[in-house]
This record gives C-alpha cells, sequence and structure tokens, in this order.
C-alpha cells in the first residue's frame, strides 16, 4: 500500500513538472514555479523539478535560489541533454552573480559538446567570452565571442565585447565600428554606459572629440551614477577634454564625480573581499594629478584611501 502511494505522488510529480515546463514555456514563470513547488513536495528527488524552478527562479531574477536549485538538479542527476541545460543556466547565473571563474567551469562544459543549437552556443560563448574579458583574457575572449558572432550575427551584445577587446588592443577604428554595429542590431545598446563609454574613448583617441564628447555625455545622462565600466570612466574623459577645451569649472566637476563614484566602487568591493586592479589604482593617480593642475589640492585626500 505505501509503495502505492510513493508511486501515485511520483506520477502526480512528474504530471505538475509536465504543466510546470508548459507553463515557462508560455511565460507564465510565477504559476510554473507554484507548480513545481507542488511537485517537489511529491517528489523530493525528482531533479527535474529543480531544474524547472532553477529556470523560473532565473526568469523573474531571483538568481541566488536560481543557482541553488540549479546546482541541486545537477547533485539529483539529470539526463544528458538536460544536464547541458543545466550548465548553460548556471552558467549564466554565475555571470550575473559575478562568480565569473564559475561561469566559465559550467560554460565550458555546456560548450564542450556542439549539439547543433547555434543560438544557444552562440549566448554560451557570449558569456564565456565577457567572463574571460572582465578576468583579462583577452584572446580568449576575442576567440569566443568571433565564435559567438559566427554563430548567431543578431546578439549586438557579441560585437559590444567585440569592441571592448578591440579597444584595449588599441584597434580604434575596428572598436569603433563594432561598437556601432551592436548599437545597430540591438537599439537598447544606444543608452548603455558600457557601449557608449568605450565608443566615446575609442572616438577620442581617433582625434574625433566631438563624438566622444557626445557619447560620453549620453552615457553619463543615461546612468549618472554607474560606478562599473563606461559609465564611470566617462566622466574621467570628458572631464580630459573640457580641461583640453579650458572650461576648468566643467573639468573639475567631472572630475569629482568620476573621484566620488570610484570611492563607493571600491569600498564595495573592500567590503565583498574583492582584490583592487592596478588600472583602478592608476586611474586613482590620474584623476588626482588632472585636479591637482586645476589648482584644486585634493592629492591627500584622494590617495589617502588604503589601497
Amino acid at each position: 500500500m505505501e509503495e502505492q502511494i510513493q508511486r501515485a505522488e511520483q506520477d502526480a510529480a512528474a504530471s505538475l513538472v509536465e504543466l510546470g515546463r508548459t507553463l515557462h514555456q508560455a511565460g507564465e514563470y510565477e504559476k510554473s514555479k507554484i507548480n513545481l513547488e507542488y511537485a517537489i513536495q511529491l517528489n523530493p528527488e525528482n531533479s527535474e523539478a529543480y531544474l524547472g524552478r532553477g529556470l523560473c527562479y532565473s526568469m523573474l531574477g531571483i538568481m541566488d535560489e536560481a543557482k541553488s536549485d540549479l546546482s541541486l538538479a545537477l547533485e539529483k542527476g539529470l539526463e544528458p541533454d538536460l544536464a547541458r541545460t543545466a550548465y548553460l543556466h548556471r552558467g549564466a547565473t554565475n555571470h550575473y552573480l559575478t562568480d565569473f571563474e564559475g561561469a566559465i567551469k559550467d560554460l565550458d562544459l555546456y560548450i564542450l559538446d556542439d549539439d547543433g543549437d547555434r543560438k544557444s552556443l552562440a549566448m554560451a560563448l557570449l558569456f564565456r567570452a565577457d567572463a574571460k574579458y572582465v578576468l583579462g583574457d583577452l584572446d580568449g575572449s576575442l576567440e569566443d565571442i568571433n565564435r559567438s558572432i559566427h554563430y548567431n550575427r543578431k546578439f549586438g551584445e557579441s560585437y559590444a565585447i567585440r569592441g571592448r577587446i578591440k579597444l584595449n588592443r588599441k584597434d580604434y577604428r575596428g572598436s569603433c565600428n563594432d561598437l556601432s554595429k551592436a548599437i545597430e542590431i540591438e537599439p537598447t545598446l544606444a543608452t548603455d554606459p558600457n557601449t557608449l563609454g568605450p565608443l566615446g574613448f575609442s572616438h577620442y583617441h581617433l582625434s574625433r572629440k566631438t563624438e566622444a564628447m557626445q557619447y560620453w555625455s549620453k552615457a553619463i545622462d543615461s546612468s549618472p551614477g554607474d560606478m562599473y565600466r563606461g559609465g564611470l570612466h566617462c566622466y574621467l574623459g570628458r572631464g580630459t577634454l573640457f580641461e583640453q577645451l579650458g572650461d576648468k569649472e566643467k573639468a573639475l566637476c567631472d572630475y569629482q564625480s568620476f573621484e566620488k563614484l570610484l570611492e563607493q566602487r571600491i569600498q564595495l568591493e573592500l567590503e565583498s573581499g574583492k582584490d583592487l586592479s592596478r588600472n583602478r589604482l592608476r586611474s586613482r593617480l590620474r584623476v588626482s594629478r588632472a585636479i591637482h593642475r586645476l589648482g584644486i589640492d585634493q592629492s591627500e585626500k584622494i590617495m589617502g584611501y588604503n589601497c
């Protein structure tokens, strides 16, 4: 009798998983999650229920729970195709949570087997390329992003990442072309500081200072409190231009905004235990010197932070 009850609960859980899958495909993520929670209550060993709920959490933006469920699904055992799905989405979740080493490990397992799903493979390569870029592996990042574009030329973010890599390699014309292509494919990137900022720096290095000023100003206007990547350094770039134009008041304002945001970012990273890069220290030196040239002696204050 007990075995019959257990079998009935397992069958009911399997039916709820199938219903959850159908609701997920229809975009009903909250309803899907509720059904999958019932399935887990009936059969806590149903790995597909954890996988499905993890995917729902991911779509709902609840990333810590998504990672936990995807990990449980893998621990409890999945069929090979479903395991690859779990690795793909846990890799993307790790990327979102800035666990870039974890993202690369998971995405390696997904990319290892090319199953012909070009769009998913392109997305996995995009995430891995960005993780490698953040960790300073420019060669590996460029290789991945070129493969991503080969599999799917409709991801604007792929071109944006490649544009940032080319900027780091001083290929300013190539950087401009890729970043402009990214905006053409995905117009939403036209307000993204991580696209506009590098585009401004590429134009600046090509002596197109009017365009640089326009892109940096647009990036700042779209996200004035951005502490990361493009947005933060737009203040520094624009301040440099204002200084070159002789507008010391605006230059000082931008330098001080850069200093304030950088201070906030360093504090957050110190609290989270992250290491501070040499580039960040060089940025602090550069802004302190710029402010000093303007006659505002804040060097001791700026460099007094214990890095």
